[in-house]
């Protein structure tokens, strides 16, 4: 929600001043920025936790959660705050399996070392938002290493290498192409 509203606040504030009126009614601009930061400081206020020193799925739990290393590559957090490298330090220790993947969440639920191959490359965002360019690639080169012959990727992969879900699947190669940026 607080990406949706984000968004759409910026693409007001791009449009040529004619245009405006014509996006936003009488004002609407105005009328989502309110929205967006009370969004913004109930994230920050309930979804930190301090014991793990990261952020979590949802408020007062201990789940971690893969899309929350996307934080700092949406603009809602600096990469430099101590939240976020504190996340990526989290993730590295609970939801990485042990082919050195990244799950998609900690917690009962995920209690196989299956991965999503996306969010190993939201980890190398990560790791590149910090400048930690030398993990950065040897994660993406253990990604890679995940495709078939043709360079494809299922949805996801069993512990035992077992491609499962959708294949191909469209998501992991585009984070390919955004991590090789």
């Amino acid at each position: 929600c607080w990406v949706a509203l984000d968004r759409a606040i910026r693409m007001i504030e791009k449009a040529p001043d004619g245009d405006k009126e014509h996006i936003t009614g009488s004002g609407a601009q105005n009328v989502w920025i309110e929205p967006r930061d009370i969004i913004k400081e109930n994230i920050l206020s309930t979804c930190y936790n301090d014991e793990l020193e990261a952020f979590v799925q949802f408020p007062g739990s201990e789940i971690l959660d893969s899309t929350n290393l996307l934080l700092a590559r949406l603009g809602f957090i600096r990469p430099d705050s101590k939240e976020f490298k504190g996340t990526i330090r989290a993730s590295q220790k609970y939801l990485v399996n042990d082919f050195g993947l990244l799950k998609s969440y900690s917690g009962e639920k995920n209690v196989d070392d299956s991965v999503l191959p996306v969010c190993s490359l939201w980890m190398v965002l990560a790791l590149i938002e910090i400048k930690e360019y030398g993990e950065a690639e040897i994660l993406y080169n253990r990604v890679l290493g995940q495709a078939n012959s043709l360079g494809l990727f299922s949805a996801g992969i069993s512990s035992d290498g077992t491609y499962l879900g959708n294949y191909p699947e469209a998501l992991a190669a585009t984070g390919v192409i955004v991590a090789a940026f």
